[in-house]
Formats: C-alpha cells, structure tokens, sequence
C-alpha cells in the first residue's frame, strides 16, 4: 500500500474508531460531509495541515495516524 492509499483508509479507520459519521468529523474540522467523504475516496489531497487537524479534533498524537504505516 503506497502512503496516499495510506492515509485515506487510517483517515477513515481513525472516524470510525472514533464513531463519527462524515458529517459530525467535518464540523469538528470545520469542514463539510462532502469534504470528509472526498478525503475518504481519494478525490481530495490529504496534506500534513489536514491530518495534523484530524489529529488536534480527535486529540491525538500525529504518530498515532501513521500507527501501522510501512514504506514501500
């Protein structure tokens, strides 16, 4: 799994851990449904500042996000 594929599926795994539906994890981020459902099906670019925002909201570390993450 390359890191872009990465990222969209932990950013998935991490809402649903957390129980919110795309809705309530766009309000907490101060986005929309529609932008959390693009990050999710890999039509937006997810950048450091939007997982590091993931991050903040869900009040944990960065290196949590990249639990299980290995280089290809």
């Amino acid at each position: 799994m390359n890191q872009k594929e990465f990222i969209i599926k932990r950013f998935r795994e991490l809402r649903e851990e957390y129980r919110l539906s795309s809705d309530e994890l766009g309000k907490m981020m101060g986005r929309n449904e529609n932008y959390i459902n693009a990050i999710e099906l890999g039509l937006k670019n997810v950048g450091i500042l939007h997982i590091l925002k993931l991050c903040e909201v869900l009040n944990i570390e960065p290196n949590k996000f990249y639990e299980g993450y290995v280089e290809e």
